[in-house]
């Protein structure tokens, strides 16, 4: 999707290393997990470990989301991720 297929299987496989070395996500937060888990999981340690920028990050949520059968709701949580990003900028 969108030509982000082999981003993401890389950002998958990065995710499944962080956790491998102990690193760790409480999953979709604040939400439900629904069957993309691993998406909100990948999404974390995305934001908190990779030297990639946030907007990056919560693309990669998206197109993983959608990518499991949901891009209705890949929208949806790629709208809270940003807003979420962009009221902390702003306080």
């Amino acid at each position: 999707p969108e030509g982000g297929c082999v981003k993401l299987n890389e950002a998958r496989a990065w995710s499944v290393a962080r956790q491998a070395d102990g690193h760790e996500s409480d999953g979709c937060t604040y939400s439900r997990d629904w069957n993309f888990s691993e998406c909100c999981v990948m999404h974390d340690l995305l934001r908190r470990l990779a030297p990639i920028p946030p907007a990056e990050a919560d693309k990669l949520l998206r197109l993983c989301i959608a990518d499991k059968g949901h891009p209705v709701m890949a929208w949806v949580y790629w709208f809270g991720v940003s807003l979420a990003r962009w009221l902390r900028f702003y306080q």
